[in-house]
Order: structure tokens, then sequence, then C-alpha cells
């Protein structure tokens, strides 16, 4: 299996999106995308310093259910939303202000297979234009850890 055979799950907090509706429509009818609304990611499971699963609420329905995953992208807004994360991961991967360390050059968290972009992160520029270059630096590195995890 590649990573093109792969699903992507995107967890929305609302029920609905705003953005582009052609986009939007086209996300919406694509069999490799599975949209989770009204849901949160309330913990990240992992084993040897590597990314398994997510935990996510429906925050309708209090509904909990695991995703096996072995990649994340985290984008939740204008602050540095982390406390979805335990206080175990929170120690590991968060710095003194709140923001998820990364490695500037891959968006690389210090647990393997989850990255972060954007203002969730401590990159030292948080605008719009940065988070979408992070956004693009992530999904780089994305491919290349596919690539590695097939050999």
């Amino acid at each position: 299996m590649n990573y093109t055979d792969k699903i992507v799950h995107l967890i929305h907090w609302k029920s609905e999106f705003e953005g582009d509706i052609l986009f939007l429509s086209r996300l919406e009818k694509s069999e490799r995308v599975k949209i989770h609304r009204n849901c949160q990611i309330i913990s990240f499971s992992g084993e040897d310093k590597k990314l398994v699963g997510v935990k996510i609420r429906n925050r309708l329905t209090k509904a909990v259910s695991f995703l096996p995953l072995d990649i994340v992208f985290i984008y939740i807004g204008m602050i540095p939303q982390t406390n979805f994360l335990s206080e175990d991961l929170r120690d590991k991967l968060v710095d003194d202000w709140g923001y998820i360390k990364v490695d500037f050059q891959t968006s690389k968290t210090l647990m393997k297979g989850l990255f972060a972009v954007g203002d969730v992160t401590n990159f030292p520029e948080r605008q719009l234009t940065t988070a979408a270059a992070s956004g693009t630096i992530a999904a780089t590195s994305v491919l290349s850890f596919l690539d590695e995890s097939r050999s």
C-alpha cells in the first residue's frame, strides 16, 4: 500500500466549512476524504515515539471513536490551542508559551509521524502567508515520511 491508497480524515470542529464552495464540494465528494464534523481530537496515541492514532469526540453526540493514523496535520486557528494534548504530550511537545515545537524546515514535531503547521507552532512568524508556507513544507515532509515508511 502506498500513500495514494490512504484515506484522509478531516476532523472539523463545526458542522459546516467556510471557504470556496467549489473546492469544498470537491472535497466532500472525494472517496479519499472522510469528514468528521462537530468533532475534536481528545488524545493522541503513540508507541515508541511514533503516532498510531487519535481519539475523537463528537461534540453533539459525545460519542468517542479511535482513528488509526500515522500522520496528523494540526491546524487550529489564530492562537495556540494546544490544550487538547495530554499533560504528558504537552510536556514533550509544547514550549513555555503553549506552542508546539517543530523543526522549521520540515514541520516535524518530536513525535514521529506528527506534524504541526500554522499558528499552533513555535514558528516565529504568525501570518497567513507563513502558515501556508509551513503547510507546504509539512506536506513535502509527509511525502518523504511516507516514502521512507514504505521501504
